[in-house]
């Protein structure tokens, strides 16, 4: 459903990604690779925050330049350093989100409270952002991606900072029937066998393993 077609990114005149290639279909997907590798330029890339310097990326055939709207209120997205807000509580903040991403209010508080239950924060929901730890933090960043039952989920290093209780919460989050999740980390000790596929970026090249 969701393809890099021949995809190469040019950074400041340096290589990041060369023609880089690889079909994602439902279900988890694992991608690795040192620092600086490019993992997190082609989740950029993926999201449509990056445009391709040659080849394109497409969503159900489709080039996603074409249909970037529509992409993207099926997509969730998580960066490796996500902004915040400290001074919102933690459902303030996912109230701001659920209107920046035009969901019914309704909709939007009961995706937040079933969030904030499956990730074990809603006894954080009134607390500033400021007053919650690192793990906690990014655990409200992937609140935040999963807000709009996305179609498209993309976590870029989601796992970091996590306790084993909460990296077995959010796996089982990704998990949900029919959506395409690239889950990216540097850490595969992070991540239990079983994973629909493996992808392995280095220096910019990319190893797609079944």
């Amino acid at each position: 459903m969701l393809e890099l077609a021949d995809v190469t990114v040019r950074l400041g005149g340096v290589t990041v990604l060369d023609s880089v290639r690889g079909r994602l279909g439902p279900g988890v997907t694992l991608l690795t690779g040192p620092s600086g590798a490019g993992k997190t330029t082609l989740l950029r890339t993926l999201a449509g925050l990056i445009p391709p310097s040659a080849g394109e990326v497409r969503w159900w055939g489709q080039s996603i330049t074409a249909q970037l709207k529509a992409y993207h209120r099926r997509l969730g997205y998580l960066p490796q350093r996500p902004a915040t807000y400290p001074e919102m509580t933690v459902s303030g903040f996912l109230n701001y989100l659920s209107a920046l991403k035009a969901l019914p209010p309704a909709l939007a508080a009961r995706r937040r409270d079933e969030l904030l239950e499956a990730l074990g924060l809603s006894a954080r929901a009134h607390s500033a952002l400021r007053e919650l730890s690192e793990g906690q933090r990014r655990l409200v960043g992937i609140a935040q991606a999963l807000l709009g039952d996305p179609e498209v989920l993309l976590l870029d290093e989601p796992l970091e900072s996590l306790d084993g209780d909460s990296r077995a919460r959010v796996l089982q989050l990704c998990h949900r029937p029919g959506r395409v999740t690239l889950l990216a980390t540097h850490r595969l000790e992070l991540v239990p066998p079983g994973l629909v596929a493996h992808w392995s970026l280095d220096a910019g090249r990319l190893a797609v393993e079944s």
